[in-house]
């Protein structure tokens, strides 16, 4: 049986005994006060800060993928590197909406074409008309995405956007939020 926990218990109670006049009334503004609090800052998701793992045969990192043209800038990647298989794994999910997440996107694999002490690189074709080169930089600890045309260009790819992106994963919108305001340093 699952245990609900004491402080919703006791506020059920409260709000139970007190009735839905006086009782009822302080808890509703607590709960407006903190949405509001979440909206001020503005996100209503707050995703987890940037993360880096590395060991010798594998790499494991997530943040938000930060850059030019996103669609939801709310977002947060998460990659995975295996050097025996030699693939990266990535999987994502992004606020489509205040309060809403969109569909969780399905791992693709990406191929690594280089494997190193200091650096990964690794090259996905699953879009027709548009290839990302991820590379990993493990002395920095960071990630380099590069969205660019597929070359030569397919024939049904000319109303695609024939320009060169770079990206970078970083943290959530929410943590540099919070960061900025408390001053805080990156923790690695």
């Amino acid at each position: 049986m699952k245990r609900i926990p004491i402080p919703l218990v006791a506020t059920l109670i409260l709000v139970f005994v007190i009735g839905t006049g006086i009782g009822a009334a302080p808890l509703f503004f607590y709960l407006r006060t903190h949405d509001r609090t979440a909206l001020r800052f503005g996100y209503t998701i707050l995703f987890p800060e940037r993360f880096f793992y590395s060991a010798e045969d594998f790499v494991a990192l997530s943040g938000t993928l930060t850059g030019p043209d996103q669609t939801y800038p709310n977002n947060t990647y998460s990659i995975g590197c295996y050097r025996d298989r030699r693939e990266c794994w990535l999987a994502s999910i992004e606020e489509i909406q205040p309060h809403t997440l969109g569909q969780m996107a399905a791992p693709i694999a990406y191929q690594i074409t280089s494997w190193s002490d200091t650096q990964i690189v690794a090259v996905s074709d699953a879009n027709a008309c548009k290839q990302v080169v991820l590379t990993i930089d493990r002395a920095g600890r960071s990630l380099s995405w590069i969205e660019q045309p597929t070359s030569p260009p397919k024939n049904f790819c000319t109303d695609s956007d024939a320009s060169t992106k770079n990206y970078s994963l970083e943290d959530s919108p929410g943590w540099k939020e919070l960061k900025q305001r408390s001053g805080a340093q990156q923790k690695f």
